[in-house]
């Protein structure tokens, strides 16, 4: 009795062809992960932010009616590092007490520029990733969802501002809380500001219910 088999040729062949639909799938399927698994990252360092910033309020009053500083000017390293010690002390003074981090750093070599000056001072998370903290016009927050592995603005590092009240820079303002985006006030310019600038991204995202959507400028 013969019995049927597939030919060494056939095997090959279907091989080949499993081998290419995977080649043109795997590329979109895993896109598509790192974008839910950045979304879900970032929801969760805004909800922790704003829960320190709730309890901060408790003991401190409104966030918009803190006391913030003014900037020095931002070129020179004396200047630069004025602005980072007026970061820390507001850190210190509003956020320090209401947040777990394991560590502080004062100068992250990450986003130095080409003089070893940071804007920012760094403060690091349990779960890898960090939260920056720079002196600006308003207090200026920066979530680095990879930590000092953090690449660029619009991918894995996302803006937002805490300002005066009497300061409007602000998109989906929350008693002086929100993300970096001026005159972001529908999708249509929330997505054309994030498509010329990635540090106005984290406007688009909560506008879109916190989902990266298939226009989202950015690659991740």
């Amino acid at each position: 009795m013969k019995k049927k088999a597939f030919t060494l040729a056939e095997v090959l062949i279907t091989l080949g062809i499993i081998g290419i639909i995977a080649a043109i799938t795997l590329p979109a399927v895993l896109s598509n992960y790192r974008a839910k698994k950045a979304a879900a990252q970032l929801k969760k360092m805004y909800s922790m932010f704003a829960q320190a910033k709730l309890l901060s309020e408790i003991d401190n009053g409104p966030s918009d009616e803190w006391d913030k500083k003014s900037m020095a000017m931002e070129d020179g390293s004396e200047n630069i590092q004025g602005n980072r010690q007026l970061a820390l002390n507001y850190f210190n003074k509003y956020f320090k007490p209401y947040m777990k981090y394991t560590s502080i750093d004062e100068n992250p070599k990450f986003i130095q520029n080409s003089n070893g000056e940071s804007h920012f001072i760094v403060v690091y998370l349990a779960d890898g990733s960090a939260i920056g903290f720079r002196n600006g016009s308003c207090a200026h927050i920066r979530f680095f969802l990879n930590g000092a592995k953090s690449k660029a603005s619009g991918k894995d590092m996302f803006d937002y501002l805490i300002c005066q009240s009497s300061q409007t820079n602000l998109a989906y303002n929350n008693k002086g809380f929100g993300p970096y985006c001026p005159n972001c006030t529908n999708r249509a310019n929330s997505l054309s500001a994030c498509s010329s600038n990635g540090m106005y991204c984290a406007a688009l995202i909560m506008i879109d219910g916190w989902e990266f959507k298939k226009d989202y400028p950015h690659k991740l």
